[in-house]
């Protein structure tokens, strides 16, 4: 069961969809609070950066709703 704290006036399922998908797919939590780290690594011309979001208990479960969620 999920709650919208602005309650039912503002109501729009879209917004809230795409929140909880920001937060378990785009991983903004992470972000959020700094579990992350980027390397920068350059080959001549090109540059290439990698993201490593590091491991906490959230992430798995994270992962599984991810996994679970609908493509379209």
């Amino acid at each position: 069961m999920l709650f919208d704290p602005r309650g039912m006036k503002h109501y729009d399922v879209a917004y809230d969809i795409g929140k909880l998908y920001h937060s378990f797919h785009g991983l903004y939590d992470f972000f959020h609070q700094d579990l992350f780290k980027f390397e920068v690594s350059r080959k001549g011309s090109e540059f290439h950066v990698s993201l490593f979001v590091k491991e906490h208990p959230a992430l798995k479960e994270f992962r599984v709703i991810n996994k679970e969620f609908p493509e379209s």
